[in-house]
């Protein structure tokens, strides 16, 4: 008698859609960080209600229409819907660093978490794009959008980002070749037979 084969898994990076509801959930959390802030810390600092609204807004756009595409409609996200996400995500990160006084804060450390869940969701190239933005959004709110010249910790700051993005772009591209070399594609299989194959799911 032949023994049944154990089924191996399908995937070696975690569920797209997985990862998105994670990202979301960090999101989430930021916006109300960002509320609450505004209201018991930030509450005499100009323009923080208007920045502060628009960032919360726009995380919420953006979340309702990836849950409405992505969950609803079962789109595929493409690269170009993940860098919208990626800008929403670095606008809203931004904002708490630009109001907490920037590198004397502990939330440009988020930048990292940032790069490394859009580093497994997009190409390397899409990675690498998020990368260069967070790089010039912390590094414009550091030189002309803060009262005082930006000192040694951001400067420390900017050596660890430049040490760990590159680390996390690589790990998440070498993690992707495994993949595809460990789960070929299902077309290097035999075929089986089928009444009607279902149509490709469409593309953000």
């Amino acid at each position: 008698m032949t023994l049944p084969v154990p089924s191996t898994p399908t995937r070696a990076l975690p569920d797209p859609q997985r990862l998105l509801a994670w990202v979301f959930g960090g999101r989430a959390l930021l916006a109300a960080t960002a509320l609450v802030l505004a209201v018991v810390t930030w509450s005499d600092e100009p323009g923080v209600w208007p920045a502060v609204g628009l960032g919360v807004l726009a995380a919420t756009a953006l979340t309702a229409y990836a849950y409405w595409s992505v969950w609803r409609k079962g789109r595929l996200p493409s690269e170009r819907f993940l860098f919208c996400q990626a800008a929403g995500d670095v606008l809203l990160v931004t904002l708490l660093v630009h109001f907490a006084r920037g590198a004397d804060s502990v939330f440009p450390s988020i930048y990292i978490l940032v790069v490394a869940a859009y580093a497994l969701l997009m190409s390397f190239g899409g990675g690498l794009l998020v990368a260069l933005l967070i790089g010039a959004a912390y590094l414009t709110d550091a030189m002309w959008l803060q009262d005082t010249r930006p000192g040694l910790a951001f400067w420390g700051q900017i050596g660890v980002f430049l040490i760990f993005a590159p680390i996390y772009l690589v790990s998440a591209g070498l993690l992707a070749f495994v993949a595809r070399e460990t789960h070929p594609d299902k077309r290097h299989k035999a075929p089986v037979p089928a009444a009607q194959p279902k149509p490709p799911a469409a593309v953000i």
